[in-house]
């Protein structure tokens, strides 16, 4: 049987490889997973802003909230304005 790979699991091997912790590596996939949301059509039209947790907390709320990612990665505000 062949290990057949697909662009998806080369990049994401890309990024594990040129990561030198777990938080880089999160980080390198939470970025691709913007600019996925961010430019595919159909999630484009979906999501008027993608933010991760720390940059939604940053400008959604006050300076007291913690800002630190506690299984919250991303947050995506729709076009009618609810967050998911």
């Amino acid at each position: 049987m062949k290990n057949i790979t697909s662009p998806l699991s080369n990049l994401l091997n890309t990024l594990a490889n040129h990561s030198q912790t777990e938080r880089e590596k999160g980080t390198y996939f939470e970025t691709l997973i913007i600019s996925y949301l961010t430019t595919d059509p159909f999630y484009k039209e979906l999501y008027e802003e993608v933010l991760t947790f720390s940059q939604w907390v940053a400008k959604y709320h006050s300076e007291d909230t913690r800002k630190i990612d506690t299984g919250i990665n991303l947050v995506a505000k729709s076009s009618d304005c609810y967050y998911n």
